[in-house]
């Protein structure tokens, strides 16, 4: 790299970290409005420049719902050294923002006490395009990831039962970023259907099994999940996560819907 376009890099990245690009904000911040945080500033528009025209090209399916709240317990069936852990809850919150995309919000806590938010914006609740983690006993957020490319993507088969899988391919790093980019993969094979009232007797419709691998940059499987095609909604949620530290269990104990 020559030094002049270090320098244009430089300053690049300088107006970039100015404007709040990157989205490194002080969590005091973010904790005074979760939600006005969330649905400014991980907008559809928020999307790396071509990605989200990929993806509406070979799914420009819309959602009907505007809004899914749903309260959920994970349950612990594998724990390091056979401990016991805290009693977690989640609060995962889907926004439609039109065509096959929702903003997400996934608030956390740990007996009782608030622990961690993820935000983000993703393709039906299954991808996420662009994301951000707040610690709340820290100082500042970390900063903000997004997909800058993909690879390869195979949209879901919401419409019908659905066999074969699901290969996406992306380029993952922060919005600054222009090399050295992570190359990560989701690998989903489509399982059994049933009601999706099993998960939450709220829900309508069916959901199908998706089981999933999720690969780092080096193609390496890093963690299982399975998750649900939720076919009324359109969208997915989280049923099962393994991961080499933990197996955990997400029970659906309420959701409202609008």
């Amino acid at each position: 790299m020559t030094t002049r376009l270090r320098r244009r890099t430089a300053l690049a990245a300088l107006t970039l970290l100015s404007a709040g690009c990157v989205g490194v904000v002080p969590v005091k911040n973010v904790e005074s409005d979760k939600l006005g945080y969330l649905t400014k500033t991980f907008t559809l528009q928020s999307v790396s420049g071509g990605v989200a025209a990929d993806i509406k090209a070979r799914d420009a399916g819309t959602l009907p719902f505007q809004k899914i709240v749903l309260s959920v317990t994970p349950q612990f069936e594998v724990v390091p050294g056979g401990g016991t852990p805290p009693t977690f809850h989640s609060s995962w919150t889907l926004i439609n923002v039109g065509g096959p995309y929702v903003q997400m919000l996934d608030e956390q806590t740990s007996n009782g006490v608030e622990t961690r938010q993820d935000y983000g914006i993703s393709y039906r609740n299954l991808l996420t395009l662009r994301g951000q983690t707040v610690q709340v006993n820290r100082t500042d957020s970390s900063m903000v990831m997004e997909v800058r490319g993909l690879q390869s993507f195979t949209p879901l088969a919401v419409a019908g039962p659905a066999a074969g899988g699901i290969d996406i391919r992306y380029q993952w790093g922060n919005p600054i970023q222009l090399a050295n980019l992570a190359t990560l993969g989701i690998r989903c094979g489509y399982g059994a259907r049933y009601a999706a009232s099993r998960l939450n007797p709220k829900l309508l419709g069916e959901a199908q099994e998706l089981n999933c691998e999720y690969t780092n940059n080096n193609g390496i499987v890093q963690d299982r999940a399975v998750r649900a095609l939720l076919t009324y909604y359109g969208v997915t949620v989280l049923v099962r996560k393994q991961t080499a530290t933990a197996t955990v269990n997400f029970k659906i104990d309420d959701a409202t819907i609008s």
